[in-house]
């Protein structure tokens, strides 16, 4: 059997490198908006500051990711569980957000081994959820082999993807 890569919490998280982008974003337009205010001779508005630190928290949010993601692959290689077969129960759901009449968040499960996994798709993290640099559709028949961390919250019990392999 030959496995091919999909997704390495280690090496493909894309969390880190977004809330980067999205900081460095919003500090190149403070940047060039404080610039032309000053060479207007106008003074810096409370706007262009409150920018200026939302683009600060964004950094510091990215480097917590970058934390987040080097220690979940710490703890995925000292006690993560690996599961190997065919997906099975695939589903998918897509759920109105409280955010808005217009907002969705969508979700997707289904089980390897007897395994139940449920993620959202359009919910950015430092775990598999299908996007990411070789993103993926799961279907039921699929041959794979996952490393998973369980994990807690309120309760109950969610196996965090953060290793995919597809054996071919």
């Amino acid at each position: 059997m030959t496995y091919k890569l999909i997704y390495d919490v280690a090496t493909m998280s894309q969390t880190p490198r977004n809330a980067a982008l999205f900081a460095l974003a919003i500090g190149a337009v403070v940047v060039a908006a404080v610039i032309l205010l000053k060479l207007r001779g106008l003074n810096v508005g409370v706007v262009w500051k409150f920018l200026a630190g939302v683009s600060g928290i964004m950094l510091l949010v990215s480097v917590g990711s970058v934390y987040e993601q080097n220690s979940i692959a710490k703890e995925a290689a000292e006690r993560g569980k690996q599961v190997q077969g065919m997906v099975a129960g695939h589903w998918k759901y897509r759920v109105r957000s409280t955010t808005g009449k217009n907002s969705y968040q969508n979700w997707e499960g289904f089980s390897v081994g007897g395994v139940p996994f449920t993620y959202s798709t359009n919910l950015d993290q430092n775990y598999f959820n299908g996007n990411g640099p070789n993103p993926m559709e799961m279907r039921n028949g699929l041959m794979v082999r996952l490393i998973y961390l369980e994990t807690s919250d309120s309760g109950k019990i969610w196996n965090k993807i953060t290793r995919v392999e597809v054996i071919e």
